[in-house]
């Protein structure tokens, strides 16, 4: 999260010494050792809160991220600059896919007029007055040149890379909602998709309005023991002995 990797900072130590400099064999590992545990001290501090980067702004921590973010169905009428959705959707491409197949595609849209023709009977206004949708689809052959046409992994990848994309503007401080009720037929028309991909969903994305409250029910979750075990379903995993566990918000 910022600064120099721990590799260039080694290379500074050895640097820094000179070429007439006692500060070599024994002595400059043992200072490379300590290099090293002191950054994994910092970064095991910073672990749960916000830290700064080299660029002097507060970066979000991920499970901070999870645990944070929401869905957001009010946004301002304020565009996106064009260098926020491309780091959006650089989060994105790092999702995990099998066989690093990398299925996914996306589809940026801020023309008002397509995105109002996105929802044509169900009008959500959280689709139609967004001022950005990401249309995510997928190529299903990139998988099937490695797997059999059977399988459906490249709609469990693209949904990975949602994940990323929703995590990522979070992180921004921008909004956004998952959504998958939509006319895909005239979606395809609109932005001429290629009838082989797949379109997986919608992501209206924005600027959040502020004035939207916030719904604590929606934003529960059931308790962990109902839907996680170890070893067997009869075991369930309990709260941690301190019931320390990251509020919801």
């Amino acid at each position: 999260m910022g600064g120099r990797s721990i590799c260039s900072r080694k290379k500074s130590l050895k640097d820094s010494a000179g070429p007439t400099s006692r500060f070599s064999g024994r002595s400059y590992r043992r200072a490379a050792e300590l290099t090293v545990r002191r950054i994994g001290a910092i970064n095991h501090k910073a672990a749960n809160r916000r830290t700064i980067n080299r660029r002097g702004l507060a970066v979000m921590q991920t499970l901070e991220a999870i645990h944070t973010r929401r869905s957001v169905r009010k946004f301002l009428d304020k565009a996106i600059p064009l260098d926020v959705m491309r780091k959006i959707l650089e989060a994105a491409i790092w999702a995990p896919s099998g066989g690093n197949r990398q299925p996914w595609r996306f589809v940026v849209v801020t023309d008002k007029e397509k995105i109002k023709k996105f929802d044509p009977y169900d009008h959500q206004p959280w689709v139609e007055n967004a001022p950005a949708v990401i249309v995510a689809c997928a190529d299903p052959h990139d998988t099937w040149e490695k797997y059999d046409e059977e399988d459906d992994c490249y709609v469990l990848d693209t949904a990975a890379a949602i994940q990323n994309i929703l995590l990522a503007i979070h992180d921004m401080g921008l909004g956004a909602v998952w959504v998958l009720t939509c006319n895909k037929r005239d979606i395809r028309k609109l932005l001429d998709i290629p009838l082989h991909w797949q379109i997986v969903s919608i992501i209206p994305f924005g600027y959040c309005d502020d004035r939207e409250p916030i719904d604590a029910a929606k934003r529960s979750r059931r308790p962990l023991s109902e839907v996680a075990f170890v070893d067997s379903v009869d075991n369930p995993i309990g709260p941690p002995p301190n019931n320390s566990l990251h509020p919801t918000v």
